[in-house]
């Protein structure tokens, strides 16, 4: 469709790919393995050859596209395919005392940390484009509008105080703090051997993610609480596409698109067209973000349907603010403010 080349981010959609989602599922495993050599829980020798046959292998994408539609899963496949390159000596040391759900969410975890750090930084350069935009015209003459209605005069300044104290509040609330999953097939690993809280620890740091303390199974606080910053992200940049919609209305005519849309029908129009992409997937975000919370109510110790829910539209949230983001920078560069010049 035509609308897929401005709903699109190739940056953040790279990091929700088959490739990316495996090569984060191995650096768990490597992980889990080195924690539990240094812990004592496998061997030295146990751990190099894991180390040599994880750095060589080539994943069947065929076989664990057929698996997944039988497991619902990959990580069962994964494991097959990487304990089939093992030693029988070594087998039992590849993926031991963990789960499915353990690699899939530490995976995740790992991913989205790299999309937060392109999130944090979009919103710099929005904060960037504004400072430009309002360089040495800050006391610039605009009218504010309460419920629609003109009401006081305001400046410039005062108008996008508004748009960045929103870009400014959504960098500085970013999550940061991304949680290990080690449960183990029911949630109880950490009970099962003294020795797994620091397992634990030590594969959260050498994966640049936090040790919980505990399993978070069906626990999925973590999750919401992530959507919701996307949420916040994007509506940020929509609250300054919403004004800048409305103050380009002709009979407002405080700021113009530079090249704005044209129409089929009245060549006199310049529609502010990435102000309305902008909105659309903001709002798109927003009902994605609906949609998780929810999915929050998970049974027993895993949930199969919330849990498949959760890879489908946390993702598209990341990516749908990852292209807001983009609009937004988009959007400023082409919007002109006309009044106070």
């Amino acid at each position: 469709m035509f609308v897929n080349r401005i709903t699109t981010d190739d940056k953040t959609a790279e990091l929700f790919t088959r490739e990316a989602d495996i090569q984060a599922m191995l650096r768990f495993e490597l992980a889990l393995a080195e924690a539990q050599a240094e812990e004592g829980v496998i061997s030295a020798d146990a751990l190099g050859h894991l180390e040599t046959k994880i750095a060589a292998f080539k994943p069947d994408y065929e076989a664990l596209d057929a698996a997944f539609e039988i497991d619902g899963l990959v990580v069962p496949e994964l494991v097959r395919q990487l304990r089939a390159t093992l030693s029988d000596e070594f087998s039992r040391a590849l993926h031991l005392g963990s789960t499915s759900q353990d690699v899939l969410d530490s995976s995740l975890m790992v991913r989205l940390c790299e999309s937060e750090k392109i999130a944090v930084s979009r919103l710099g350069n929005l904060l960037a484009r504004i400072a430009a935009m309002t360089e040495g015209r800050e006391q610039a003459g605009l009218m504010a509008h309460t419920r629609m209605q003109a009401a006081l005069p305001i400046t410039l300044q005062q108008k996008t105080n508004n748009w960045i104290r929103g870009l400014e509040a959504a960098k500085a609330s970013a999550v940061g703090s991304y949680p290990v999953q080690i449960g183990g097939p029911v949630g109880i690993w950490n009970d099962l051997d003294p020795r797994n809280p620091a397992v634990g620890k030590r594969v959260a740091k050498k994966l640049g993610l936090c040790w919980p303390g505990h399993a978070w199974h069906t626990d999925r606080a973590i999750i919401l609480q992530i959507a919701h910053w996307y949420g916040q992200v994007a509506a940020a940049v929509a609250k300054i596409a919403r004004d800048l919609l409305l103050m380009a209305q002709n009979e407002v005519a405080e700021a113009e698109a530079l090249a704005g849309g044209t129409s089929s029908a009245m060549a006199h129009k310049k529609n502010p067209v990435v102000c309305e992409f902008v909105l659309a997937q903001a709002a798109h975000v927003q009902t994605l973000c609906a949609g998780l919370q929810h999915n929050m109510v998970h049974e027993n110790e895993r949930s199969g349907e919330k849990w498949t829910l959760e890879w489908i539209l946390l993702p598209g949230i990341v990516m749908a603010t990852g292209s807001t983001l983009l609009l937004g920078e988009k959007m400023l560069a082409g919007m002109k403010i006309k009044s106070g010049q």
